[in-house]
Order: C-alpha cells, then structure tokens, then sequence
C-alpha cells in the first residue's frame, strides 16, 4: 500500500438562481499524480503569457472566462482535454426551489450536496480505471474558487466528503444507504477556498464551467463529451 495525494480545482459558472437562469455548473479539473499537475500548471502558465502579448488583454487582470474572447476560451478549454475533468449541471427549474431557495444557508447545503455527490461519481471513474486505489492512504485536496461561505460552512463540507467517501450516508427520506467507495483507505480531506489570481489551475477550472454552461445551455453538451470529462447532472443522472 502507498501513500497517494489528489488534487481537485473547481470553480462556478452561472448564478444559483432559478428566476433568471436554468443552469447552474459547478466544474473543474482533477489530478492524482503531482508531476501532471506542475507540468500542466506550467503548460497553462506559458499559454496564459502568451495571450497576454495580445493588446485585447493589456490592461485586464486575471485571464478568466468573462474576459476572454471565444476562441481564446476554446483553446484553454483543449489544452486541459488530455486532463481528467468533471462538471456538475444543476437544473434549477427541476429543482424543490421553494426548499432549497428558501434562504441563503439552505442553497449552500444544497451546492455542498450536490459537489459531494458529484465528486463521488468522479472519484468512481478514477477508482474503477485503476487511478486511485481504494486500501491506499489517501488525502484529497478539493482548492476551489472562493466565494461567500462561512467558516463552518468550510469545515461541513470537508466532513461531508470524509462522510460519503469513508462512511458512506443515509437518506432518511428514501430509506437509502449510500456506500462508501473508500472505506479501507486511511482517509483526510480538506477543503480550502482561493483567490483564483493565484491559482492556474482554478482559472483552468473556470473555463471548463464556463464552457459546460455554454454548452449545456444551446442544448449541445453530447459536443464536449469524452473519456477524460465526468459529467453528473443534477437533480436527475442520465447518460448522454
């Protein structure tokens, strides 16, 4: 048995809010192996320096989704391709919204959920392609985007995750255990919200949910679709 890290990037695209939009992404990109992650941060890097010799891009801060043009948004998104990365499509208009909008506590345990249990679906590939190895020790980095969340609100997710993954949980309303997919590992989580100006990977992580609600929006995601992206839609899985 040996020791294994994992690293996870994610950021939002859209606005949790059923009234004016229908999707809401929550994407991003995973690594399980530290030489990959430099040699793409370093790739993202040179591409990001590269964009900056255009005059369009002189006097803008960080090179995310919102400031690019669409074919600059294109070749970020290509140059993470051969990486494995995920999105979480949340359909808001088949969502309870009188519970989960009912207030701003109960949308972010509704978001909370719905990464976990998107994670867990990713983490199934990786675990049935062989990447990670259920026994090993394992800790699992989630850097995401930062954005209103309250400290406990940090530390409910981190146990959340730890929960699904190493315990497995109940749902009380349905009568359903759901199993844990690591159980055997020696298990730590944590959670740690960023400046995204800091982290490539986390800008990396926003092209990918911007494209994803692009996509899913024009009513085009199978487009994207590839070995390499998990896809889990909210509140109802399927396949496409």
């Amino acid at each position: 048995m040996g020791d294994m890290e994992i690293f996870v990037y994610s950021d939002e695209s859209g606005v949790f809010d059923y009234k004016h939009r229908k999707y809401f992404v929550m994407a991003g990109i995973v690594f399980d192996d530290k030489q990959e992650m430099d040699s793409m941060i370093r790739r993202y890097k040179a591409a990001e320096k590269n964009l900056r010799k255009k005059r369009l891009y002189k006097n803008v801060g960080e090179l995310k989704a919102a400031k690019l043009s669409f074919d600059d948004r294109r070749n970020l998104f290509h140059l993470t391709s051969e990486c494995d990365r995920f999105a979480f499509i949340i359909n808001m208009e088949a969502l309870n919204k009188k519970h989960i909008f009912a207030n701003p506590e109960s949308k972010q345990r509704y978001l909370d959920w719905a990464f976990k249990v998107g994670l867990k679906k990713l983490f199934t590939h990786l675990i049935a392609r062989g990447s990670i190895i259920p026994g090993n020790d394992i800790k699992i980095n989630c850097i995401i985007d930062e954005h209103s969340t309250a400290t406990n609100g940090l530390y409910g997710l981190e146990q959340a995750i730890f929960r699904e993954f190493h315990e497995g949980t109940l749902n009380y309303e349905y009568g359903m255990y759901h199993k844990p997919i690591l159980k055997e590992s020696n298990l730590s989580v944590r959670v740690k919200y960023v400046n995204s100006e800091a982290y490539e990977m986390v800008r990396a992580a926003d092209i990918i949910a911007n494209r994803i609600l692009f996509e899913i929006s024009a009513g085009d995601i199978s487009s994207v679709n590839s070995d390499t992206l998990c896809l889990r839609f909210f509140p109802y899985d399927y396949n496409i």
